[in-house]
């Protein structure tokens, strides 16, 4: 049992940091794209 928990805490993490990453590179683009219109 304490092997499925780790496994399950371990899949958890890895999609909750993929979720973070994914939605940090959105705010860099958003913000770049923001820069980029009000220079423009």
């Amino acid at each position: 049992m304490s092997t499925t928990f780790v496994a399950g805490v371990a899949g958890i993490t890895t999609v909750i940091t993929v979720f973070s990453i994914a939605t940090v590179l959105y705010l860099v683009n958003d913000i770049n794209n923001f820069y980029d219109e009000a220079l423009a």
